[in-house]
């Protein structure tokens, strides 16, 4: 269904009309991703109890002990790729020739 707007007005209405759709959206997803994250918890929770294990909260880390690891992660990632062989290759090729820019394909097809 094409909707035909021909007024100012209505371009503004519309215009607005999604802005606070988009939004709506974007709010009720946050709060289902936050509320979704604190039922796993409980229930998980529930779930230990009723096996019978200690059941503790996860220490919080501070922003500076994240940051610490996700660095030291960075690092150790980065050094798996830096050992490499000294070693270059070289080939001759014999056939310098390569028709893929070549014109008097195209020229020869009718």
């Amino acid at each position: 269904m094409i909707v035909l707007i021909t007024s100012l007005r209505d371009i503004v209405t519309e215009s607005i009309v999604g802005i606070i759709v988009v939004f709506m959206v974007l709010a009720s997803l946050l709060v289902v991703f936050s509320l979704l994250g604190r039922i796993i918890n409980y229930m998980s929770r529930l779930r230990m109890k009723r096996e019978g294990r200690n059941v503790k909260g996860v220490k919080r880390m501070n922003s500076y002990e994240v940051a610490a690891v996700s660095y030291a992660l960075h690092l150790y990632l980065s050094e798996l790729h830096d050992e490499e062989s000294n070693i270059i290759t070289l080939k001759r090729v014999d056939n310098k020739y390569s028709p893929w820019n070549s014109k008097v394909y195209g020229l020869n097809e009718q």
